[in-house]
């Protein structure tokens, strides 16, 4: 057994990081290590293909200092680095880097971006300038991303990137009229469907109760039919079921759904109601007997 197949986890990362921190290249560290380029990449979190992170000037840091640490993040960054570069650097995650950042920037420090994760991918000068003139002249995202031919995500990426600090930016459209609120002040909005105007409420049609004629003995009912009992019984005494249609899978209609599963707060409703009709009912009987 090697001594790569003897460590655990955190070892390997430990060992690949450290080596990548003193200087070496991914090949050196492969042969190193007795294993392939692809793995060095993987378990340094810097993706398959990655070319040779650059060398990087690291302040010296006490460890267990976490505020030097994430201020370290905070500069490498601002300086061009990009997040697997700086994980390599200080023996960290991709993600804890990422982490480190996302923080830094809901503090208000807007400049805490890395590049993206394969070391030399930079956004062309040509397509930031196109994107940024569309979001000025008012174009939607979907217009925006055809025009430099580039996915919606990639565009809006730029636009949180590169955009002015010190210029207001206005509201970005999807194409499909809705206005999409900005990354910080998103926070866990649902999404709104596609196609729906902005500000706009989906109204859910109400059932309807299915047909008298739609009602099939259980023995001969089909898999799109309901299957919710009718307490009777066909001339032969075989119990029959609804027999109405299922639209959205499952064993119910859109009408018997409703009453086989019933919500917390619907069920609270409803005793509530009938604890008040009861009540209702004693209090009428009560007040005919005393004035017997």
């Amino acid at each position: 057994m090697s001594l790569w197949d003897a460590m655990d986890s955190a070892a390997r990362a430990g060992a690949v990081r450290s080596r990548l921190a003193r200087g070496l290249g991914q090949d050196a560290v492969a042969a190193e290590l007795g294993i392939s380029r692809q793995t060095v990449s993987r378990w340094a979190g810097l993706g398959c293909g990655a070319r040779e992170a650059p060398r990087l000037e690291v302040a010296a840091l006490v460890p267990g200092d976490l505020a030097a640490r994430n201020a370290e993040v905070v500069r490498l960054a601002g300086r061009g680095a990009s997040g697997p570069q700086i994980a390599a650097a200080l023996g960290m995650t991709p993600s804890a880097v990422s982490g480190v950042l996302h923080r830094a920037r809901e503090k208000g420090d807007r400049d805490a971006r890395c590049r993206a994760g394969r070391f030399g991918v930079t956004v062309d000068p040509a397509v930031r300038d196109a994107v940024l003139a569309g979001v000025r002249a008012g174009h939607s995202l979907g217009r925006i991303a055809a025009a430099v031919g580039k996915s919606k995500g990639k565009v809006r990426g730029i636009v949180d990137r590169h955009w002015p600090a010190d210029e207001p930016r206005p509201q970005l459209a999807d194409g499909f009229g809705r206005i999409l609120p900005r990354r910080a002040e998103a926070g866990s909005a649902l999404r709104p469907a596609v196609g729906r105007a902005s500000g706009a409420r989906a109204v859910r049609r109400a059932p309807e109760p299915p047909a008298a004629g739609t009602v099939v003995a259980l023995i001969d009912r089909r898999r799109d039919q309901c299957a919710y009992p009718t307490d009777t019984r066909d001339a032969a005494g075989l119990m029959q079921v609804c027999g109405g249609a299922i639209e959205d899978g499952g064993a119910w209609c859109a009408w018997h759904r409703r009453i086989v599963y019933v919500s917390p707060a619907d069920r609270a409703r409803e005793a509530a109601a009938r604890e008040a009709a009861v009540a209702q009912a004693i209090g009428v009987a009560q007040a005919a007997g005393g004035a017997a």
